[in-house]
């Protein structure tokens, strides 16, 4: 099995466990009970993020609850600044929607491992896009989606709508009659993008809790919450990047990595000895890392694993792994595991 680049990003994103308190709060509304997505929701809240199949896993139980009802779309639109932390209120202490915009794009790897959205103006509309999604999670999609506009209506008025929602993946006839009630605009599906269209005249719009103060504050903070992400240098991304790109062809070399970097073997030998680092010790480490990450997936097999860090085999990264940390990988999945699906009393009363 060829797994891309691009599916190797993907299998890292992830949400913030605070988003669970979204679905959360739309099953209390809605007086449902399921004790069992219950106890993994008050879990997955805790966290500090969860994985994005994880994410649609939880959604995919909604919507079995409830599945003529659009449920990713309620659960979206119960978004409040508290779900998106410090980046949430330096977004609302924005002085217009342009600067909240910047903010926002600027800051979203704190938040989702990963810069996502780019944009794109034209002479009278801008389009939010974000090209990394697959039809893997469009009920995540669609949540993100529905939290944007509700986020936005919220600031701006409730009857700012946008021009065109675009998903990737198809929706049927009932769900396209509840999106664009929702969405107030035309919704088209099985496009190349998740994006969202608006007059270029929202970015103008001043935003109702502007804080000139509170947004010096709040910037510094995130910030400083930014400068804090593992492989937050230029370097250490470029290699992160490069890393993923080649992992997914097999065992990387130095010789390789160098000359994707634009560098010689010596020179990127240097600047990783410039960190305490040699290049198998950078190597293993980042192989770890990113096994870390990819054990919280419960939808990778420990063989998709092991194939997406660059082994030939699964009896390879066994070595591998036990000899950087003295553990399995098994053992070391299942107690990640056991940390996201630890059972929570649940009160009934």
């Amino acid at each position: 099995m060829m797994i891309s680049y691009q599916q190797a990003k993907i299998n890292l994103m992830h949400v913030p466990g605070i988003w669970t308190s979204l679905a959360l709060l739309w099953l209390q509304q809605q007086h449902l009970t399921d004790d069992d997505l219950l106890q993994l929701l008050l879990r997955w809240q805790r966290q500090r993020q969860i994985p994005l199949s994880l994410w649609q896993q939880a959604l995919q139980r909604c919507v079995a609850i409830q599945p003529q009802r659009s449920p990713e779309l309620a659960i979206g639109a119960r978004i409040s600044a508290d779900h998106l932390g410090k980046l949430g209120y330096l977004v609302q202490a924005s002085a217009t929607m342009q600067e909240a915009l910047q903010a926002y794009q600027r800051y979203e790897p704190v938040f989702y491992g990963e810069q996502w959205l780019s944009t794109a103006q034209s002479d009278d509309r801008i389009v939010l896009s974000w090209p990394v999604m697959t039809t893997s999670y469009p009920l995540a999609d669609a949540v993100a989606i529905a939290a944007l506009v509700s986020f936005i209506r919220q600031q701006l008025g409730s009857t700012v709508s946008p021009l065109q929602v675009s998903f990737v993946g198809q929706l049927n006839a009932a769900q396209l009659h509840d999106y664009r009630e929702f969405f107030q605009c035309p919704v088209l599906s099985q496009q190349t993008a998740v994006s969202v269209t608006y007059p270029l005249s929202v970015l103008a719009v001043p935003m109702p809790w502007r804080d000139p103060v509170l947004q010096q504050r709040m910037d510094q903070q995130v910030s400083s919450m930014l400068k804090r992400l593992p492989k937050s240098s230029a370097l250490e991304q470029q290699l992160q990047q490069v890393l993923l790109r080649l992992l997914v062809q097999g065992e990387p070399s130095l010789v390789q990595v160098a000359r994707a970097l634009h560098l010689s073997s010596r020179t990127l030998q240097r600047r990783l000895q410039q960190h305490g680092l040699s290049w198998q010790q950078w190597l293993d480490q980042s192989r770890v890392e990113l096994a870390g990450h990819y054990f919280q997936d419960p939808t990778l097999s420990n063989s998709d694993i092991a194939l997406l860090l660059g082994f030939s085999e699964q009896s390879a990264f066994n070595r591998a792994y036990r000899r950087c940390t003295g553990t399995s990988p098994a053992k070391a999945r299942r107690y990640v595991i056991q940390s996201l699906f630890q059972p929570v009393k649940v009160s009934h009363e």
